[in-house]
């Protein structure tokens, strides 16, 4: 190797090469399957559990963020009364509520009538009457009413006078028949203030003591039809179950009657005000 001159040796020695040549189009086999093998080592290291299953859940020592308010209102409704929220389904069902008819009720009404005619007045005095009505939704806030009342009462045509003997020696009795419409507050789900104006058929009998003396003999007994309008006003209650309710109302009606028996024929006025606390079922 010594009688080697130095440039034979530098001819001998292989220069030292890229991996690839930087204009071929032909790389290396080794540079394609490395990162694959690494790869597929790395998730054979891994265990499969820890892959699938979910983080783990905090423990109770760290802090944690309070709940958001949609998830409190989805999970507890007394959050929701707490909070003052209101969820959509709750301000749907209230738009509903009002947006559908109320439910059918029968009022059972106990009435007292206090007449403006004096002689009626002078007669009678107050009258307690007796109603049974039937209430049918026709849309919301408007409802529509049929009923009938029954009154009966005694009384002394005479006022009292000594020039006849015996008192209460007249009866009055009359049965309304009336219809018409009650408006109301659609929205009004634990009490409402009802309106109503309603029209009225009225039967009427009068009986009168022989001693009242007319032209000639007068009958005994005066009996007729009649029409009158009444309007009322007057707050109602339902109760928890809205089963039943119970209201109060003040009206004013106007009456008039013709009553009469063979041939004779007189004018009776019923008109006054009146007063009427009833109780309700819903159907």
């Amino acid at each position: 190797m010594s009688g080697v001159s130095a440039s034979a040796r530098r001819a001998h020695v292989r220069p030292r090469s890229f991996p690839f040549h930087p204009f071929s189009l032909r790389p290396p086999r080794g540079w394609i399957l490395a990162p694959l093998v690494s790869l597929m080592l790395a998730m054979l290291s891994t265990p499969a559990p820890a892959m699938l299953l979910p983080p783990a859940m905090p423990s109770a020592s760290a802090p944690t963020m309070p709940p958001s308010p949609g998830l409190a209102m989805l999970s507890r409704p007394a959050a929701v009364r707490d909070a003052g929220f209101r969820t959509p389904r709750l301000r749907r069902s209230k738009r509903v509520a009002a947006e559908t008819p109320g439910r059918m009720r029968l009022w059972l009404g106990f009435n007292r009538l206090h007449f403006l005619e004096d002689d009626v007045e002078h007669t009678y005095g107050a009258v307690s009457a007796w109603s049974l009505d039937l209430i049918i939704p026709i849309r919301p806030g408007v409802e529509g009413l049929v009923g009938a009342g029954y009154a009966h009462t005694h009384g002394d045509p005479y006022y009292g006078s000594f020039a006849f003997a015996g008192h209460d020696n007249a009866t009055l009795t009359f049965v309304p028949i009336e219809f018409g419409i009650v408006l109301h507050e659609p929205s009004g789900d634990k009490h409402r203030i009802n309106v109503g104006v309603l029209f009225q058929e009225i039967w009427v009998r009068e009986r009168i003591a022989h001693a009242v003396h007319y032209e000639g003999q007068p009958p005994e007994a005066l009996s007729g039809w009649g029409w009158g309008v009444r309007a009322f006003l007057g707050p109602e209650w339902f109760l928890a179950d809205r089963r039943y309710a119970i209201g109060f109302d003040v009206s004013f009606a106007a009456r008039s009657t013709e009553i009469s028996k063979h041939g004779y024929e007189r004018s009776l006025s019923l008109t006054g005000a009146e007063w009427r606390l009833h109780v309700a079922r819903c159907f």
